[in-house]
């Protein structure tokens, strides 16, 4: 079904998984409407590229508490969701920093 598209099948799953972690995250900050819709963007993006980490991590210590392996699979997208919200955050906030450091404007 998703053949022709440059992510396969699972990548986008994590994708809506970490869309959804987004969110939850924008949610329970209380962000406007637009500022969600980023959280949700900032999510998504985070768990195509950062899922497989966050299953390789979460695997060992709540892979057996799930009842499938489908489903312990997509929580890393899901908790890097959240997390890559801050991570971002804190990587932004770094380069704003350095930027001033230097006197280069944004």
């Amino acid at each position: 079904m998703f053949d022709h598209l440059p992510f396969n099948s699972n990548q986008l799953l994590d994708a809506l998984a970490g869309g959804l972690g987004g969110f939850v995250k924008g949610m329970s900050l209380s962000l406007s409407i637009r500022d969600n819709g980023i959280a949700i963007a900032v999510g998504a993006v985070c768990a195509i590229y950062l899922a497989p980490f966050g299953d390789a991590i979460l695997d060992p210590t709540l892979g057996r508490f799930l009842a499938s392996e489908k489903q312990a699979s997509h929580l890393g997208g899901f908790i890097v969701g959240i997390v890559g919200l801050g991570l971002v955050g804190f990587i932004m906030g770094v380069f704003k920093s350095w930027q001033s450091d230097k006197g280069v404007r944004p």
